[in-house]
């Protein structure tokens, strides 16, 4: 009986084991709907909410799966989700959603399919948080046929994630930009309170208000994109954003004793310069590389149209990444290489 089982599962668990991460941040969305929308603050909604905390911590790409948590932060975070469920009200909430969307937004996106999945995701946090939550803490109406709408629309989000391709691969080094966590959690901030100004300054719907505001800083980020693109010729602008990607997706101190820790794993020059380019492959934003040197050559991972070459004195490297490579970037993959 249990050869049996096992034959039935291991198909089904080699199946669902690339999309364990959307599964969870499914899970994870899907207790946090339900919590809000079933009598919040009830016994029931507290008791959801803690769950989808313990899905949290399961799936946060802060901690690397093979870090050990200290006693401090496990006791810390465990004191935090009680606290948090025992007082939970509208305004913890919110500042909930709003690091949760940051967290969300700040993801190294390594492929079109994935920025895709965590684009479904941000709707339906920023959703919950501005047609849900904004409108309770505010006693603002929102008409019965939007409210009736998103009830029904919104746990379908989540689903569509695991549903999507996302062409996930196992990240082994920390993949959260902390820049980008604090520039998308201030601009939520940014379009709450602008839509809440634009409402009571011009005594206007709140949905219309909020429409108004996405225009507005709809435009502000196409200018922004815009004069950061490099097409526009406002290098200088481009340069002063460049200089976060130095530690773009993992620290660039951890990164080194990966390397450290290979070089006494590895019994040769061939086997160490293969797994240090598998270390190298592991960063979010590179996506394969290959190599030629004087006595080894190799390849490793996916290769793309935008390719960087780097040669020393004792190798030369070619670099695939999923977007071009300029600018600072270039020399933090130099600098990579020469390590």
């Amino acid at each position: 009986m249990n050869t049996i089982n096992s034959k039935i599962l291991s198909p089904v668990l080699r199946l669902l084991y690339p999309k364990r991460e959307w599964l969870l941040l499914a899970a994870m969305l899907e207790l946090l709907h339900f919590s809000i929308w079933q009598d919040f603050g009830s016994p029931l909604s507290r008791a959801l909410m803690l769950v989808h905390f313990g899905f949290f911590l399961i799936w946060q790409p802060v901690w690397r799966g093979d870090e050990k948590i200290t006693l401090f932060d496990g006791v810390l975070f465990i004191i935090l989700t009680l606290g948090f469920v025992t007082w939970m009200n509208l305004w913890l909430l919110s500042a909930w959603i709003i690091l949760l969307t940051g967290i969300c937004g700040g993801r190294v996106i390594i492929n079109s399919q994935e920025r895709n999945s965590y684009m479904v995701v941000l709707i339906f946090l920023v959703t919950e948080l501005l047609m849900v939550c904004v409108p309770k803490l505010f006693n603002i109406e929102i008409p019965r046929y939007v409210s009736n709408l998103i009830s029904i629309l919104l746990p379908i989000l989540p689903l569509l994630t695991v549903l999507m391709p996302s062409g996930t691969r196992e990240r082994s080094l920390q993949s959260v930009d902390f820049v980008h966590v604090a520039a998308t959690a201030l601009l939520i901030s940014l379009l709450i309170a602008g839509s809440l100004l634009n409402m009571y300054r011009g005594n206007t719907d709140y949905v219309i208000a909020l429409i108004e505001s996405l225009i507005a800083i709809g435009f502000l980020l196409i200018l922004l994109s815009w004069m950061l693109s490099p097409r526009a010729g406002f290098s200088g602008f481009s340069q002063l954003w460049l200089r976060s990607v130095l530690n773009i997706g993992t620290p660039f101190e951890k990164w080194l004793q990966e390397i450290a820790n290979l070089l006494e794993q590895q019994n040769s020059p061939h086997e160490f310069v293969s797994a240090a380019m598998e270390e190298l492959v592991a960063l979010p934003w590179l996506s394969g590389a290959e190599w030629e040197a004087t006595h080894s050559k190799g390849e490793v991972g996916e290769f793309t149209k935008y390719e960087t070459k780097i040669a020393t004195d004792e190798m030369t490297v070619s670099l695939y990444s999923y977007y071009p490579v300029g600018g600072v970037l270039y020399l933090h993959c130099k600098l990579l290489v020469q390590i």
